[in-house]
This record gives C-alpha cells, sequence and structure tokens, in this order.
C-alpha cells in the first residue's frame, strides 16, 4: 500500500503541518506521493502536473507501484496514533473481499441502512455498502489501483464531481459495521471533518494545532466559525 495526498499549489500553506502529524502520529507510515500542479512539497516525492484535476491524479496513481493505495487530502490531519495492526486487517480483508472499489475510513460517510453485513471470509465486522452519491470518497479511503484508474478515466472532472458522480461505478464499497477506523482525522460522527472549509481553517482544526503547540499563522486564511 502507498498513500497519495491530492493537493494543489495555493494549498502549499499545509504542507508542514500535514507532515509534522503524519510523522509524529505514524513514524512508520508507507510511502507518501503527493500531487500538484507546479509545487514540489519537500517533505515528499510530489508528481507535478499542471492540468486538470483527474489527470493529475491519474498521472499520479500510475506512478505508484502498489496494488493498494490510501487517498487523502492534504488537509487531513492525523490527530492520534494510527492502529497499523487494524489497518494491516483492512487491507488483508480487502485483498479478498469480491470485486473490491474502495473502503472509506469514515464512520459517517453513508447512513446506516445502507450498510450490510456480509460474512466474507469471516469479515463479518465489513459492510458493503450501497452505491450512491458520494461513494467515490477521497478521504482517507483505501482504493484498489485498477478501480482508481477506471474511476478516473474519461473525460476531465474536478474533484468534488468525482465524489458526486453516480456513474463512476467500478466494483463494490465498502465500509467499517461498528466504526473502529484505524486513523482519527477529526471530528468523529460530522460531516464536516477536513480542516479548511471554503479556504479556511475550521475552529476545531484552530482547537487541534493549539493543543499540540504547533504554530500556524491562521490569520493568513482565517477561519471559518460554528466547524
Amino acid at each position: 500500500m502507498k498513500i497519495l495526498v491530492l493537493s494543489c499549489d495555493k494549498y502549499e500553506d499545509t504542507f508542514a503541518p500535514f507532515h509534522y502529524c503524519i510523522e509524529k502520529y505514524w513514524p512508520d507510515h508507507p510511502e507518501i506521493i503527493y500531487t500538484t500542479e507546479t509545487v514540489i512539497n519537500p517533505y515528499y516525492k510530489t508528481v507535478c502536473k499542471n492540468t486538470e484535476w483527474n489527470d493529475r491524479t491519474l498521472a499520479a496513481v500510475n506512478e505508484i507501484d502498489d496494488d493498494y493505495i490510501l487517498m487523502m487530502c492534504d488537509d487531513v490531519f492525523i490527530r492520534k496514533p494510527v492502529d497499523t495492526n487494524r489497518l494491516k486487517y483492512l487491507l488483508e480483508a480487502a485483498k479478498t473481499l469480491d470485486d473490491f472499489c474502495c473502503m472509506s475510513f469514515i464512520s459517517d460517510i453513508m447512513p446506516r441502512n445502507s450498510l450490510m453485513i456480509i460474512p466474507v471470509n469471516n469479515y463479518t465486522d465489513i459492510g458493503w455498502r450501497k452505491y450512491d452519491k458520494y461513494s467515490n470518497s477521497v478521504n482517507c479511503t483505501l482504493w484498489k489501483k485498477e478501480r482508481l484508474v477506471e474511476c478516473l478515466s474519461g473525460v476531465p472532472i474536478s474533484i468534488d464531481n468525482f465524489e458526486s458522480d453516480i456513474n463512476r461505478f467500478h466494483g463494490k464499497y465498502y465500509s467499517s459495521i461498528n466504526g473502529n477506523w484505524p486513523i482519527s482525522w477529526g471530528r468523529e460522527n460530522k460531516k464536516r471533518r477536513v480542516a479548511l472549509v471554503r479556504g479556511k481553517w475550521t475552529t476545531e482544526c484552530v482547537r487541534f494545532f493549539n493543543s499540540e503547540n504547533y504554530f500556524i499563522d491562521f490569520s493568513k486564511r482565517g477561519i471559518i466559525e460554528g466547524d
């Protein structure tokens, strides 16, 4: 498994805090590959391609020499030590699950009634999700590379359209039945988990970095209240 971080030139200021968090809470993480238009991340390998979002992402995916990719965004900041044993368990499960496309590490990605317990190879804590809008998650989602390539190929699209396009179905989508996720990266059971909303820092993220005594000049982007 490799980690693909989706980024862009205007989010260059997230490189350092992302590096701080993942190195602190996941020091033995797999190889990390960033994708941007032109700016190179000084911490990790960066694939630059100044073109449409999906072409840029696809170029990075095609450079990854692994069958499984953990896709993350640049404002996904890990808050607690990663449960590597649980992550290995889910990765091994993915390798045996029928027609696996992706598994989102988000407990509230889909309504409870869209999950079905499946006794596939005794993995009874993993549910198959009915495919619907936002199934193609880019935030902390384990993807099978060949399925991701299929979903990214075709007419140029934005990251928002990639997640919401219900015509990009290329296999089965899975989730945890009990919400036992290996990676903690924000508030639980809330819609907004990323650190930036409409280009501004969320108050939850401000509180987190203040508790870490990690300095960020939040005034440059501003803070969005109530998140």
